[in-house]
């Protein structure tokens, strides 16, 4: 009996010193060795530039109130989540106009009092006139992204708005108006879905725009428990409404464009579907490893952010984890809410930067320009934890024809739209939620989806950011 006692005790420190060793030597085990990379050279000792900002949303005339449910006690997460912005030269007059993506109450509003979307067109004096209804752009509900493409190469910029419900698909009809036909389009679900994010994408490289939309949670009112009800109702010890745990996660979706104005879902054909679970918030899309096909990447609430890594055969492989770009650099999972991407060690690769929810920073991740691609993690890319929801990240997306960068970001606020000169729109309050628009111009060869001059700024022309040939412009907000 002590023999096998003895048996016992020596087997249990073997396997604690196995474990042991595991633990202590498995960092980066997964991960293969690579050659490093000589350091860029980067010069430390140059000025800052003195920037100063002034808020002229009123003197522009973005005057319009955004709703996203009541101003207070806010019970369902649907209420909290905010709308985005989207830059779009919808008279192709060479003069950026902004799309204003708005919300509704679970109250609802008097008849002829509902708060809709607003498409402000540009005067072209620093000011903004609202064109909404007679672009026939007015529509009231819960809706949340926006992103802008010629979908069907006509050399106008179409509209994609996602909605809790049903997504809006507005085809730009020439002569300063639009029409609706996501039905038509075959963009309708049979049921509610709460898509997000959206981002247009030649992922096949046929010349024609496909479309990425995001989703974050499957919401059903009469399934929602109340405020502080359970471990997922509770922040920092007080109840708040529900969500996004505890709730169950959206499935992304995937269009193919057929080339006579209507999509094909290939969801599950393409693998977009196979990260489930997942709280979806934003996707921007981007040729990350220059193997010359469009890879997406997805910035999730509460749960791993995702890579789709173009496998060029009309496949995606969520490669997120593998990446590094799914967490942080402490290997935790972030509320991911905006997304941009540049070049910003000049090393021939994009990288990406990510805000968040309140009480956490955002995350660089330095793209390694490796295979296979990884993204690392760099903490504290802002000077200190931001009590505030993450919004716009500010990277530059255009090269100036004098090789000059310009930069610009969006983000949402409540209650007033606020425009900061000369780029920036941000919260009046510093509550700032939801993502900026980021839009940007990437190379992907043979593709023929038009890349217009005019929706640079002016005199501006899209920077050729790879070896490939024709232009495609991906734009992505939430």
């Amino acid at each position: 009996m002590k023999r096998f006692q003895l048996w016992i005790h020596i087997l249990l420190f073997s396997v604690l010193s196995l474990q042991s060793a595991l633990t202590l030597f498995s960092q980066g085990v997964a991960v293969p060795r690579r050659v490093g990379r000589a350091a860029p050279n980067v010069k430390l000792e140059v000025p800052l530039p003195k920037v100063e900002f002034e808020d002229v949303a009123a003197k522009a005339g973005l005057t319009a109130r955004h709703v996203t449910g009541p101003d207070f006690d806010k019970k369902y997460i649907i209420e909290t989540t905010g709308s985005g912005v989207a830059l779009i030269d919808y008279d192709t007059d060479g003069w950026l106009d902004i799309f204003m993506v708005n919300g509704t109450t679970l109250e609802g509003f008097p008849k002829g009092q509902e708060p809709t979307n607003h498409l402000y067109r540009n005067n072209k004096d620093g000011t903004f006139a609202d064109v909404t209804e007679k672009a026939n752009l007015v529509r009231t509900g819960w809706g949340q992204g926006a992103c802008v493409g010629d979908y069907d190469n006509d050399g106008r910029d179409d509209l994609l708005v996602t909605y809790f419900g049903q997504n809006a698909l507005y085809h730009n009809e020439g002569h300063g108006q639009f029409a609706e036909v996501a039905g038509k389009a075959g963009l309708s679900h049979s049921s509610p879905r709460w898509s997000t994010g959206c981002s247009f994408v030649d992922y096949d490289k046929d010349g024609r725009l496909d479309l990425f939309v995001a989703n974050y949670v499957i919401f059903d009112i009469k399934k929602i428990p109340a405020k502080g009800t359970n471990q997922f109702c509770q922040w920092k010890g007080m109840p708040v409404m529900c969500g996004p745990r505890g709730l169950p996660g959206g499935t992304n979706l995937l269009y193919h464009n057929n080339g006579d104005g209507t999509f094909t879902d290939v969801s599950e054909k393409s693998g977009v579907v196979k990260p489930s679970g997942y709280y979806a918030f934003t996707s921007l899309v981007s040729d990350y490893d220059n193997d010359g096909w469009p890879d997406i990447y997805v910035a999730c609430d509460s749960t791993p952010n995702i890579l789709y890594h173009n496998e060029g055969n009309g496949t995606f492989t969520d490669i997120g984890l593998i990446s590094g770009g799914a967490f942080n650099e402490d290997g935790q999972e972030q509320a991911g809410m905006g997304i941009s991407t540049a070049d910003y060690d000049n090393d021939g690769f994009f990288d990406i930067v990510k805000t968040n929810f309140t009480d956490d920073t955002s995350t660089l991740y330095r793209n390694a320009g490796d295979a296979p691609l990884t993204m690392s993690p760099i903490r504290d890319v802002s000077a200190s934890t931001r009590a505030f929801w993450g919004g716009a990240p500010v990277f530059s997306m255009w090269t100036m024809t004098d090789g000059k960068t310009f930069s610009w970001s969006m983000a949402m606020s409540i209650p007033k739209w606020t425009l900061k000169h000369p780029t920036v729109l941000t919260s009046r309050k510093g509550s700032s939620i939801g993502t900026c628009v980021t839009e940007r111009f990437s190379t992907f060869l043979n593709s023929r989806a038009r890349a217009s001059s005019s929706a640079t700024p002016h005199g501006a022309q899209p920077s050729a950011i790879s070896t490939m040939t024709a232009a495609l412009r991906s734009w992505s907000t939430i």
